[in-house]
């Protein structure tokens, strides 16, 4: 199944490494509340991955809008950590303030919606 240019694999792929980075950041926090609030976003790219597998023909609008979401909100973000790890001579892994400003970058689009 697809939506518009992204497939049905594509999108659960990123948000796989979506989830994987809020993870990552969770381990990597000394703060306890910042660390909840990693796992609920964790949490959250776990229920938008069952909409994807499960929802498509059961509720197309739900589907299509985390489709939607994953390619014009996730997927750039992953291709800027990309393009970044090609352009680093000396690392290929993001910092923890790199891995938070991005989840930041996320919360921020829904909160000014």
């Amino acid at each position: 199944m697809y939506y518009k240019d992204l497939s049905l694999d594509v999108a659960i792929t990123a948000l796989g490494r979506m989830k994987a980075r809020a993870i990552m950041a969770a381990v990597a926090c000394t703060d306890e509340e910042k660390k909840e609030e990693l796992k609920r976003d964790a949490a959250m790219y776990s229920e938008e991955e069952r909409v994807i597998y499960f929802y498509a023909d059961k509720h197309p609008a739900l589907w299509e809008s985390v489709m939607d979401k994953v390619n014009r909100l996730y997927n750039p973000i992953i291709k800027a950590e990309y393009e970044k790890s090609l352009s680093d001579d000396h690392s290929h892994n993001m910092t923890k303030e790199e891995i938070n400003l991005g989840i930041e970058d996320i919360r921020e689009v829904f909160r000014k919606k």
